[in-house]
């Protein structure tokens, strides 16, 4: 962790993995280098904003853009492709596109 420069950390708000975060912050935090947590599997009809406040406790910078559960990243999944690769315009696709702008705009300061 040590070697890198940001550690994303990609977070279903579901309790099993909310369970292991601590893990995982804590052991981040000893690495002492930067990162942020990107919400996955967000169902499409939840609420963001309760996502937000759950994950607000981490203390860890939260990206504001969030990837919903779609079929499209699983139709992709079982052709070895992204949901960008499948339909570039869908909505599952917009949003990796602006999580990974996001992300650039985090690691360039």
């Amino acid at each position: 962790l040590k070697s890198v420069d940001l550690v994303l950390i990609i977070c279903p708000v579901e309790a099993f993995e909310l369970a292991a975060l601590n893990d995982t912050l804590n052991i981040v935090e000893m690495s002492q280098t930067p990162s942020v947590i990107i919400i996955n599997r967000l169902h499409p009809r939840s609420n963001s904003s309760s996502a937000l406040e759950i994950l607000n406790e981490a203390g860890v910078e939260i990206c504001p853009h969030i990837l919903r559960e779609r079929m499209i990243h699983k139709r992709a999944l079982w052709n070895g492709e992204t949901s960008m690769e499948q339909e570039i315009d869908s909505p599952a696709s917009k949003e990796v596109y602006l999580i990974w702008e996001w992300v650039k705009g985090v690691i360039n300061g």
